[in-house]
């Protein structure tokens, strides 16, 4: 059996976690990779606070982040 991975739905929106997609209306919005993981983990947490470690372990890999 085949897990499916799930979409989100907020307003007019739809994330798509399996094909890494987000729509409005039906229509793609152009998402860097990046910027698909910090929204994934928003929504996916949503309610709740995403601390900054959290970030940085889920979205940049353990990376060190740099604020200029």
């Amino acid at each position: 059996m085949q897990k499916r991975t799930p979409s989100f739905a907020f307003g007019p929106f739809v994330l798509d976690v399996s094909e890494q997609t987000l729509s409005r209306d039906g229509r793609a919005v152009p998402l860097t990779p990046r910027l698909f993981d910090v929204l994934r983990l928003l929504v996916e947490n949503h309610g709740h606070l995403v601390d900054k470690e959290t970030f940085i372990t889920k979205v940049w890999d353990g990376a060190f982040v740099a604020v200029a």
